[in-house]
């Protein structure tokens, strides 16, 4: 009646504001949409409510971080020393420091110190690629940046960078009779107006943005959560999201200002379900967070001993939608459990709706807005809609950020002007679509733009399109979502013409995004579909074949073969398996192969570790650890055991390991290849400390698959030089040495001219943003090459390989210091890195072979030798080169 009278008695009207809504419902929305109000908000900035509690509780412990706890005296004074070389270096209100540490306790003393000083902290990833790091600090504006000490540093924090640096040491002792630093100590009167973080997320415009928060702000949401939520001095909280995402903020601040302990999950731990099991059990944690999608794993992987962790009380889930079938699932096996599911944008200080989920609840929606918190339900044109109609949800209130760092058009476009509030006050645009419901909760039912969410983490798909778009030859790309059978979400991507180098497409996402924005899907077309405004028509994509990467179809062997075949069909969701094909060319993410090593130790009874699956990825490789008949260490893995020519033995670079010459396959036909690994890296024993140490054992690996010669030898880099080495004492034997390949080595004096300390230390530093790129998989053609690399980087049961992979590469420069090879007489293929390497290194080499020497120039740097552009450019000469007798 209401829209009958409005269009009948302004016929003129425009129909968009005829209102449609009777005077009731209107108010009913507006009630709906206001959370609990305090009168003046918090008065509190964060550093003071942590500095009180330091006081309140010096004796009580604050951190617990490994085996080690550190009391709320210590942690203060920590915080406090660091805090007054801050303003000494003039940090105060308003002035962003970055912050680039891996989880620990320096991390937590340098971000708490930024804030008691009164500063914003930016936290960066340790392992993002260096412009990415540049950009971060050039937007936020800062210029002063806290490391660890003793870490390596990124490229773009090196000396010549211009910014400084401040190490952070929380082993060493430190002044217990540190006092917090009082507001005359800054260098301006501390408010809630001023900012307390600023963190970066997906940008459409290829840029990550920078969203910067309130002290008001987070102290709002911290507040609430802990009135609403009981949270006490008797609660033990784990810090396991990394702080790069909003979810953190809480975890970082919300223990020490109630007086609780903050437990700090091991660097990447936050991946592994039994390592967070066993760090709840361990240290009696009694509130926990999860993404959905990690969640259901954690349930899945640990099965009934779920109901051991008694000490929960707490759990709360955000970042994803959390299904009824999870949430229950959780409620049926910690039935004492309460289950809190919240929802937030980064850009209204982390959370800003909760909903209690109970037993039996068959739904779960994002709830209602909390204290201080709007969530209006709107239209396109800003009009409240009834209740179960879906509308864009808006936010207000205190917890809404200042905008994003340096980008005023975009923080015009998102916050907008508040039409029913007081002058000046400001809306949201969430860009989720939501509604009402007859309970009065808010039930998310998706994204309004190309924003998307990916097991937890907010990817712009206009970001990721805007990548693949730069790339030479592209004409169209399209970016979405994705879902294979198994349920798992995928991120595709749809590119043309279909001669378009799509390695060239996956190396340039690698090098310019983090490994989760990086599409595990592809779909190459002529031309992609078009509407007749000559944009794509995004429905009449056509859909993905997930199992794009499947091999030829060779039928399993036996009852192991079949039952791993089995699992891999069931975890993927594909109707057939080969017994040559491998978990990760099937698209096996992280996440899966958890799933699949748990699947299989249950139907096999076996063991079945997880550092398997990416050693011995296929079927057949995989079923034969199981049984016993391979060798499970991973010194010696087959990258392809078929093929009537000799095998090619691959020698790993200073990581320690090989799997990334399977690059390399599609240019040796009907060539078995092995790849020979560091056992201190794969096999967790005692570091090899020589060359020939390395050689020696090398060499007995080699013997097991082939007992003389002749032999075919490559290496990269520090591999190079132990093939050298392993040439020379197969020459001594009387063995033949038929090839060896050597990718732009270098050793003991010209390896020190050539690579500095302070250089290896950033390449060190490269090692781990590259491994961050690669982080998710890019879907590379082989298990052995990126991709396997990349799940290597996201799996947390192989933190530790991750270690001491990073730990082999540090090593490695000693190593070739202080070995000078000898003379080899053996025909030498030399690749050299042509964009760094002087041309006397390849001299240097030619001077030491007594056989046929061909030097290749290569157009890439050392670095990159090992990737797809360098094995594109070094494989079919390579192939070449490699002739030998037939058997």
């Amino acid at each position: 009646m209401t829209l009958l009278s409005g269009l009948t008695s302004l016929p003129a009207r425009a129909v968009g504001d005829v209102p449609f809504l009777a005077l009731d419902e209107e108010f009913r929305a507006f009630e709906l949409s206001a959370g609990p109000e305090t009168e003046n908000g918090p008065t509190e900035t964060l550093a003071s409510t942590l500095a009180g509690q330091i006081l309140r509780k010096p004796d009580s412990t604050a951190v617990i971080v490994g085996d080690r706890e550190v009391g709320y005296r210590e942690f203060g004074a920590r915080v406090a020393v660091l805090a007054r070389e801050l303003i000494a270096a003039g940090v105060g209100p308003d002035v962003a420091v970055g912050v680039v540490i891996e989880r620990s306790l320096e991390m937590l003393v340098a971000v708490h110190a930024v804030i008691a000083a009164g500063g914003q902290y930016v936290p960066i990833d340790t392992a993002a690629p260096s412009d990415r790091i540049e950009y971060m600090l050039d937007v936020s504006g800062a210029t002063l940046v806290l490391v660890a000490a003793l870490a390596e540093r990124p490229e773009a924090l090196r000396a010549e960078s211009g910014r400084a640096v401040i190490e952070v040491d929380a082993a060493g002792t430190t002044d217990l009779t540190a006092s917090p630093v009082s507001d005359d100590e800054r260098s301006a009167l501390l408010t809630g107006d001023h900012a307390a973080y600023t963190l970066f997320t997906s940008g459409s415009t290829g840029r990550p943005k920078g969203v910067t928060v309130t002290q008001a702000g987070i102290v709002n949401r911290l507040s609430w959560m802990q009135k609403d939520y009981a949270v006490t001095e008797s609660d033990r909280i784990l810090q396991k999201t990394p702080y790069t995402f909003d979810v953190s903020v809480w975890e970082l601040f919300l223990p020490l200002m109630c007086g609780a302990s903050v437990v700090i999950a091991e660097p990447d731990g936050h991946r592994d379900p039994h390592y967070l099991a066993k760090a709840i059990a361990e240290r009696s944690v009694s509130v926990v967070h999860f993404v959905p999608s990690m969640l259901s794993v954690f349930l899945e992987v640990l099965g009934d001993s779920v109901r051991a962790l008694d000490s929960l009380r707490m759990v709360v889930t955000s970042g994803e939608a959390l299904t009824a079938a999870n949430a229950q699932a959780l409620l049926a096996e910690l039935p004492g459990v309460r289950l809190e599911n919240l929802y937030g944008p980064t850009e209204a200080a982390v959370d800003v709706t909760a909903q209690t989920v109970l037993p039996g609840d068959t739904a779960v929606p994002i709830g209602r807005p909390v204290v201080n918190i709007g969530t209006l339900v709107l239209d396109s044109r800003l009009v409240p809609v009834p209740i179960g109609v879906a509308g864009e949800l808006y936010l207000s209130g205190i917890q809404l950020a200042r905008g994003y760092a340096s980008r005023p058009e975009l923080t015009a476009e998102r916050f907008v002007a508040d039409p029913y509030g007081v002058a000046g006050e400001r809306l949201y645009r969430t860009g989720d679509r939501v509604r009402w419901n007859a309970d009065g909760a808010l039930e998310y039912l998706g994204r309004t733009d190309f924003q998307v969410k990916l097991r937890g983490q907010r990817i712009e798909l206009g970001e990721v399109e805007s990548v693949i778009g730069g790339v030479r030859g592209v004409v169209h790309a399209a970016v979405t979502v994705t879902a294979a059978p198994d349920g798992g979400e995928h991120l595709a991507a749809y590119i043309s013409p279909a001669t378009i180098d799509l390695d060239e497409v996956k190396a340039a996402l690698g090098r310019a995004l983090p490994g989760y924005m990086v599409p595990t899907v592809w779909s190459v077309l002529d031309e992609l579909p078009l509407n007749a405004a000559g944009k794509i028509d995004r429905r009449a994509l056509p859909p993905i074949d997930m199992q794009q990467l499947a091999a030829e179809y060779v039928a399993p062997q036996g009852d192991v073969e079949e039952l791993v075949a089995a699992a891999f069909a069931e975890v993927l969701g594909v109707d057939q398996v080969s017994a040559l094909d491998s978990f990760f060319d099937l698209g096996g993410s992280s996440l899966a192969a958890v799933r699949l090593a748990a699947r299989l130790r249950q139907a096999s009874g076996r063991t079945v570790e997880l550092p398997w699956l990416f050693s011995h990825p296929t079927v057949r490789d995989l079923a034969s650890v199981i049984s016993g008949g391979s060798d499970a260490s991973g010194v010696l893995i087959a990258l392809r055991t078929g093929g009537k020519l000799p095998p090619l033995f691959c020698f790993p670079p200073a990581n320690g390991v090989a799997w990334v010459y399977g690059g390399l396959l599609p240019y040796l036909d009907d060539r078995p290849v092995y790849g020979l690994q560091d056992p201190a890296v794969v096999a967790d024993t005692d570091r090899l400390s020589t060359i020939d140490e390395f050689a020696d054992r090398y060499i007995a690996e080699i013997r097991r698959v082939t007992p003389r010669g002749p032999y075919y030898l490559l290496g990269w880099s520090l591999g190079g030089v132990i093939a050298f080495a392993v040439a020379q004492k197969l020459r001594a034997d009387g063995d033949e040495v038929a090839f060896l390949g050597l990718m732009d080595p270098a050793a003991g004096a010209l390896y020190e001219e050539q690579v500095s300390a302070v250089e290896h230390a950033a390449l060190v530093a490269e090692l781990r943003a590259d491994w961050e790129q690669l982080r998710g998989g890019n879907g590379a053609e082989s298990a052995a090459d990126e991709t396997l690399a990349a799940q290597f980087a996201e799996v947390s049961d192989l933190t530790g390989l991750a270690r001491r992979m990073i730990d082999a590469f540090a090593a490695g420069a000693e190593l070739l210091a202080d070995h000078e090879p000898g003379e080899v007489d053996a025909p030498v293929l030399f690749f050299t890195a042509r964009r760094e390497r002087p041309e006397r290194i390849t001299e240097y080499w030619r001077q030491r072979v007594s056989g046929d020497f061909v030097n290749i120039d290569v157009d890439v740097e050392h670095g990159a030798m090992g990737s797809t552009q360098g094995f594109r450019l070094i494989g079919p000469d390579l192939g070449r080169h490699l002739i030998g007798p037939k058997s």
